[in-house]
């Protein structure tokens, strides 16, 4: 067994607020937990400057600076990828004979090109659909790099059967907190993710106009950095609460007591963190198919195409202590 590994982020994964962060902060967990001594690399920006809990994790953590400098638009290479270039980075990589996991964007693990091409249609401002269609086309022709790869580690297995063209592919779901099960769940709706990302912006005002409002039920949204879009929004019903920036006790919280779990997306590019979260938990989870990010699994959960089904499915469940059993949803997703 490997006792070395040596790993590249394309942000600090402290703390694990966002889905690119859990998955990455709780993958270091469990390799440690296997008695793995880990290097990590990660490139620093932005607020994100707490270091001491991944540092009590790994063996060794090295940081660099993200070039963000605006000429790096105009680059050939895609943006979340040049300026992720280090030469001081290759050269600490080169000191070890450790296996290299690159892990985010920056390395194209998954789907880039199709996510980004999601931004393009869901966003509103034109400078921002020009970087992200050009961000796009980028990204589907720097997808070749993998010809490199040794091995490809997959989050789905619809990825597993696309990137088996470029390299030897395998599925392995990605790693998340593990959540109790509440036997007797709160009365209340929960919608929690990133609420400062375009995509889920858009997606929750759908909601909110199309379900949240129109039910006679208590409605708690909650995530990392609320839009003033969502916002004003919310402030329209008496019934929905916004609760910004929740501390991660609070989060966990919601979570695990939340009698009914909604999701909802317009582009399926993946498996959704927040998504994981609640399937360990003994929550109900309504949502719409494209949300799903395996059919396999449809019977385990409520699947709702439609608002007025949707908002009837929220009602129903929300009388029923007892969600539908996934006991293969569970299995992905909890280690023995």
């Amino acid at each position: 067994m490997i006792k070395n590994i040596q790993i590249v982020a394309f942000d600090n994964p402290n703390p694990p607020d966002y889905g690119g962060a859990v998955k990455i902060y709780y993958k270091l967990t469990a390799l440690r937990d296997l008695g793995m001594s880990i290097d990590l690399h990660l490139f620093e920006y932005g607020k994100r400057k707490n270091f001491e809990a991944i540092e009590q994790i790994c063996n060794r953590v090295f940081k660099y600076k993200r070039d963000m400098a605006f000429k790096n638009v105009f680059s050939r290479i895609p943006f979340i990828v040049k300026s992720r270039e280090s030469n001081l980075l290759l050269e600490n990589l080169a000191k070890s004979t450790a296996p290299i996991l690159f892990e985010g964007k920056h390395c194209c693990s998954y789907l880039e090109h199709e996510y980004y091409l999601g931004l393009y249609k869901s966003s509103k401002s034109l400078l921002k659909k020009i970087y992200y269609k050009l961000e796009a086309k980028k990204l589907k022709k720097f997808k070749s790099i993998l010809r490199g790869s040794d091995l490809i580690l997959s989050l789905s297995k619809k990825d597993t059967a696309y990137f088996k063209k470029y390299a030897n592919t395998i599925w392995i779901p990605p790693f998340s907190e593990r959540y109790s099960e509440v036997l007797n769940t709160e009365p209340y709706v929960l919608y929690h993710g990133n609420l400062s990302v375009e995509e889920n912006i858009n997606t929750l005002i759908k909601l909110i106009e199309n379900v949240f409002s129109k039910l006679n039920l208590r409605v708690c949204i909650a995530g990392k950095d609320p839009s003033k879009a969502i916002a004003m929004v919310i402030k329209k019903y008496k019934n929905i609460k916004l609760i910004p920036n929740p501390g991660k006790n609070k989060i966990d919280s919601l979570i695990e007591n939340a009698r009914c779990h909604v999701f909802y997306t317009d582009q399926n590019t993946g498996v959704k963190l927040s998504l994981v979260h609640a399937i360990l938990t003994s929550g109900h989870i309504i949502m719409n198919s494209k949300m799903l990010f395996e059919s396999d699994f449809e019977q385990e959960i409520e699947g709702m195409d439609d608002w007025n089904k949707m908002r009837q499915m929220i009602v129903k469940c929300f009388d029923k202590e007892n969600a539908k059993p996934r006991p293969e949803l569970r299995k992905l997703f909890i280690m023995s």
